[in-house]
């Protein structure tokens, strides 16, 4: 009996422990599925360490290396310093802002989490500074042409030539107190953001995972996700539980391209945040000839030398956007397209597609579509195009979802 126990036991100790390995797996997976994921309920980007950080640069690249290596492809970047170069960076004191624009009528946000169908506020400029500080509010206004603020303010040389400024949208200054908190959203439009004061944390997730942020809760028409980025349903958007993301930490005085469709969360922080941001039109293809100076071209050029207008090339990404891939594109195929975006024009469409088609072949190829005369469409066709907007939401604009609106008091003003 001894010696058949001893002969057998190595045989009997695998099969007991291959039982025990398999119960410990079987309680494993039990316990799992009934675990929170990691960074459940907690803010966005707990859920996994960032994949990257965002590319830094020290010197300003070329426009035409700027759009091989980050527009084209779609790689944000951080211009490390590029803020200082700006008369902004030294003179944007308080007492400056208050001094030279102080009278400028400025709308202010009641709350730092914008809430679109929440209240807000007019006030002169100095009003606002007066009380930012201690007051929940947020300052998000356009800077136009006219405004002498673009005195201070400047281009970045990787915009100066290739096409970019003919695709200038807008320019926005963000002013705040701090702890500022933006839904999940993406733009689209490619952004420069430059901070003159304080700091901002990004947490950002490529376009190519638009299926998964896309897939619960997201409001395309508008660009954002309804997900609370301070904690995080994970079982509700259990697509995030496993999506890989990317860190971008910007420092006073650094500037950040976010390109076109990049999904972004953006938490701002210090005492004083002031940050200017420039969208312009995503670029789908660069302008060599533009590029063709004889002298070099400078760091940055005064902002007060540009005309700044909403301009039509994001209609034309739109536009190409939504065709899709086809490589040939047919009258039937924009019909198609019109019907789809529900905006009434298909008894229009021979007319829009003749527009178009330059050579009338009765064929749309990838160069037509590149170099059609968009502002002729949009003056030919206004009650259809002339109203296009891209419906994406202000940076840091949309209250999250379940966050009480943060209102001030009316006399604090």
């Amino acid at each position: 009996m001894n010696r058949f126990q001893c002969k057998n036991f190595p045989v009997l100790f695998l099969f007991f422990l291959k039982v025990f390995s398999i119960f410990q797996q079987s309680f494993s997976f039990a316990e799992k599925g009934n675990a929170e994921p990691i960074g459940h309920l907690k803010p966005l980007g707990s859920h996994m360490p960032p994949e990257s950080s965002v590319d830094e640069l020290q010197v300003l690249p070329t426009s035409e290396i700027f759009h091989k290596e980050y527009v084209k492809p779609g790689k944000p970047l951080i211009f490390k310093g590029a803020a200082k170069l700006m008369p902004a960076f030294k003179l944007w004191t308080d007492d400056y802002l208050s001094s030279q624009f102080g009278d400028w009528d400025v709308e202010v946000e009641m709350g730092k989490k914008e809430n679109r169908s929440g209240s807000a506020r007019h006030l002169p400029f100095k009003s606002f500074l007066d009380v930012y500080k201690n007051s929940d509010i947020y300052l998000v206004e356009d800077i136009n042409d006219d405004n002498p603020m673009t005195e201070d303010l400047c281009v970045l040389k990787p915009l100066l030539c290739g096409g970019f400024m003919r695709g200038l949208q807008t320019v926005v200054i963000w002013f705040s107190g701090g702890g500022t908190s933006s839904v999940l959203h993406n733009d689209g439009v490619d952004n420069i953001n430059c901070l003159f004061d304080g700091e901002k944390k990004l947490v950002m997730f490529d376009k190519k995972y638009n299926t998964e942020i896309e897939g619960t809760n997201f409001v395309k028409r508008e660009g954002y996700s309804k997900l609370n980025v301070d904690k995080v349903d994970l079982l509700t958007y259990s697509e995030f539980q496993t999506l890989p993301w990317v860190e971008a930490n910007m420092e006073k005085g650094d500037c950040m391209f976010i390109p076109y469709r990049w999904y972004h969360q953006v938490r701002s922080y210090g005492n004083r945040n002031i940050a200017v941001n420039v969208w312009f039109a995503h670029m789908l293809r660069f302008d060599a000839d533009d590029c063709k100076q004889e002298e070099p071209l400078p760091d940055v050029r005064k902002l007060s030398e540009f005309e700044i207008e909403s301009s039509n090339e994001a209609l034309r990404v739109h536009i190409i956007e939504r065709l899709g891939d086809k490589v040939d594109i047919t009258l039937e195929d924009l019909i198609e397209t019109l019907r789809a975006e529900d905006i009434g024009a298909e008894e229009d469409a021979a007319e829009i597609f003749g527009l178009m088609d330059r050579n009338n072949d009765a064929i749309l190829d990838k160069d037509e579509l590149l170099t059609f005369d968009v502002d002729q469409l949009v003056a030919e066709f206004p009650d259809i195009f002339g109203n296009y907007e891209d419906d994406n939401p202000d940076e840091e604009s949309i209250e999250d979802e379940n966050e009480d609106e943060n209102d001030i008091a009316k006399d604090e003003l």
